[in-house]
């Protein structure tokens, strides 16, 4: 504050270094200064877009409007006057209101009962303890239960502790993700929450990515993208599969049943099948359809070259002289008919997709080359 009096005639200039009294620190609604809260409603600002759910922290009082705006961060945003009614505070277990929750434990209410894997939504603070939270389930209107006691699915019903793997490459500061890296949910996004998550890989250990760069990894050792035979029949309304049709893993099913796989077959798009119901596609040497390796051979034929280091793709089995081989892919050879011992993998690679598109449009059924090569 600076004020000016006059002194013998002169004008004299004096500073005065005020101090913001207590009133003035008061934020309206009962916050604090460090409190974090989530947005509302959806703002365009300078710095960009801030989207229901996004998380911020108070910084301050506001110079807008103190008695009922505060001064927020958002992320990257720079700091924002905000109203106090767009805001509310975050809560206990790092919730927000309408979250949606998983029980993990049975729980009888005055109003109903709750059962181990019923989904609720998040709908205030507990009305008994700062430690609990209160949710509604759909036979109970409201029940106060502690955040140990329910799991948080985050956007695409995905749950922390997922497995994923990653459908972008993306390079930063910050790390690295190539198409294919396996990764882990680690919660909700602080920005954009309903679409986005935060996940951990191995180059990039907490990245924020929307929920359609990722996929869910396929339980009992699957991976999408492989080849798998059906082992049991199966029907629905969308298809039908049979003992010894071939098909291509494609994901996870539903949230309620992610202990089953997604698989693709000719006369069924997306079977839902147990990992008991299928097999891996048993190639020569244990290869699978994808693996990069690197041939420890020189050979020629009518159709190409290949050299000793030469990198090369599994496309599929095949038999040669009556012997069962493995098809091979090579930059200057596309199909070329090798034993297991002629070839070496690659340490540490990532399967390539060697969908029918990719080789040409001559695979017959998911990328399963179906070939004799014996004449």
């Amino acid at each position: 504050c600076c004020f000016s009096h006059a002194i013998m005639g002169q004008t004299q200039a004096a500073v005065s270094c005020c101090r913001p009294s207590t009133h003035s620190l008061k934020l309206p609604g009962g916050y604090r200064i460090g409190d974090v809260v989530f947005n509302k409603i959806h703002l365009v600002e300078n710095g960009g877009p801030l989207a229901f759910g996004d998380r911020g922290t108070i910084l301050g009082v506001s110079t807008v409007d103190p008695d009922n705006m505060m001064l927020c961060k958002f992320g990257l945003l720079p700091a924002m006057d905000i109203p106090v009614d767009q805001v509310e505070r975050e809560l206990a277990g790092g919730y927000s209101n309408g979250d949606i929750v998983i029980s993990k434990i049975d729980v009888t209410a005055s109003s109903g009962f709750v059962a181990i894997g019923d989904r609720g939504t998040v709908i205030g603070p507990s009305t008994i303890s700062k430690s609990k939270i209160l949710c509604k389930f759909a036979n109970v209107d409201s029940v106060d239960i502690s955040p140990a006691q329910v799991e948080h699915e985050l956007a695409g019903g995905l749950r922390i502790g997922d497995v994923v793997v990653s459908k972008i490459a993306l390079t930063k500061s910050e790390g690295t993700v190539a198409i294919g890296d396996q990764g882990t949910v680690l919660g909700p996004a602080t920005i954009s929450r309903e679409s986005r998550i935060l996940c951990n890989f191995v180059h990039y250990s907490t990245l924020c990515v929307p929920v359609s760069a990722v996929a869910r990894q396929p339980p009992a050792g699957y991976r999408i993208g492989d080849i798998v035979v059906s082992q049991a029949d199966s029907a629905d309304s969308k298809g039908s599969v049979a003992i010894g049709d071939r098909g291509t893993v494609i994901g996870v099913a539903a949230a309620r049943r992610k202990d089953q796989i997604l698989c693709k077959f000719v006369r069924h798009a997306s079977a839902i099948l147990r990992p008991d119901q299928v097999k891996p596609e048993e190639l020569p040497g244990g290869y699978h359809i994808g693996d990069i390796v690197f041939s420890k051979i020189d050979s020629t034929d009518t159709n190409g070259t290949v050299q000793i280091g030469d990198r090369g793709t599994v496309i599929s089995a095949c038999r040669f002289h009556g012997e069962l081989q493995i098809l091979c892919r090579f930059p200057r050879h596309p199909w070329m008919s090798l034993l297991p011992d002629q070839v070496e993998r690659e340490v540490g690679a990532r399967r390539e997709d060697t969908s029918a598109q990719q080789l040409g449009g001559q695979a017959t059924k998911h990328g399963l080359l179906e070939v004799d090569l014996s004449g």
